[in-house]
């Protein structure tokens, strides 16, 4: 496997393009593959063993990857006669915005794909805990009601995605992977 590259190699983040790519990245197989490609330069027999997934599956789900803009291809070089192709992500955060989404998309088309992310993630939790038990270090989850004008939920909003990038922007080298889902929107329902 190549050696990691520098985080500056690759944008901070994407917009999702379309609401097809918010579905193919959902997929937990594409996504562990992107977070691979978010750290190094790989190629398919690097990923394949990084992954324990078969190539054939594998460049299946490159080729969607691919296809929507999500990674791209950096370098070939021959091996044997083929053309080896080293992958890399674009972005290391990727990121649903509506209002990009919304030129091409229905609101409910738009909603699900983003409930088909929270999905994967309830998958995802679960299948981390079928491989090793959990402390409340390890995993929060919280989900609260809460009250706010628009100016204050606008505010949260911000200071939310403010957490989110300082994080983003020191990565710890010798850290574990962490998984963070947020999810903040009005309910639309009001109290009398």
């Amino acid at each position: 496997m190549n050696k990691a590259q520098p985080a500056s190699a690759i944008a901070e983040t994407m917009n999702l393009p379309t609401l097809e790519a918010v579905r193919v990245i959902s997929d937990s197989q594409r996504h562990r593959i992107y977070s691979q490609l978010i750290t190094a330069e790989m190629t398919a027999g690097d990923l394949s063993a990084a992954l324990g997934l078969s190539r054939t599956r594998l460049y299946y789900h490159l080729k969607l990857l691919l296809d929507h803009g999500l990674i791209r291809i950096v370098s070939e070089r021959p091996v044997n006669g083929i053309a080896e192709k080293m992958y890399r992500a674009c972005a290391r955060n990727l990121r649903v915005d509506r209002n990009v989404l919304s030129a091409n998309a229905s609101e409910t088309e738009i909603a699900d794909a983003q409930a088909a992310i929270v999905d994967q993630i309830a998958l995802d939790l679960r299948a981390r805990a079928r491989r090793a038990p959990a402390t409340n270090e390890d995993v929060l989850v919280t989900r609260t009601f809460l009250r706010l004008s628009a100016r204050r939920h606008a505010a949260m909003r911000k200071k939310l995605l403010a957490v989110l990038a300082e994080y983003e922007r020191t990565p710890d080298d010798d850290g574990d992977d962490v998984e963070l889902a947020m999810a903040l929107f009005t309910t639309g329902e009001t109290r009398a």
